[in-house]
């Protein structure tokens, strides 16, 4: 992102947020990762003309990136026994913040580990 590594690029963070937009009770598990995966994959390719998706490294580390959000953050309970990432949690791990309007925005440096 503009040669910039380290801050998050929120139209890809909304992609993500907006797949559990309808949701009775949001859940950022594996399979919607899946799917955010796939669309930043692709989205990658059409739009980076540098576009380079080493074999090993790539499904190893990219992909890894993806399963350890809901695996390191879900919230485990008698309730949620698979655990359960709900949009508070994955705003405040990524440094979001939602506007009453729904507009999201990010705040570098805010970034933090959930509450137990």
């Amino acid at each position: 992102f503009n040669g910039d590594v380290d801050s998050l690029r929120v139209q890809k963070f909304k992609a993500l947020y907006d797949l559990q937009k309808n949701a009775a009770v949001p859940n950022y598990n594996l399979d919607v990762l899946i799917q955010h995966r796939k669309y930043t994959f692709d989205d990658s390719k059409s739009t980076n003309p540098y576009f380079f998706f080493e074999p090993f490294a790539g499904v190893a580390v990219a992909n890894a990136a993806h399963t350890f959000i809901p695996a390191l953050m879900s919230n485990h309970s008698a309730k949620y026994p698979d655990g359960i990432l709900d949009k508070e949690t994955l705003k405040a791990f990524f440094a979001i913040t939602e506007a009453a309007d729904g507009t999201l925005s990010y705040k570098p440096g805010w970034e933090r580990i959930p509450y137990n």
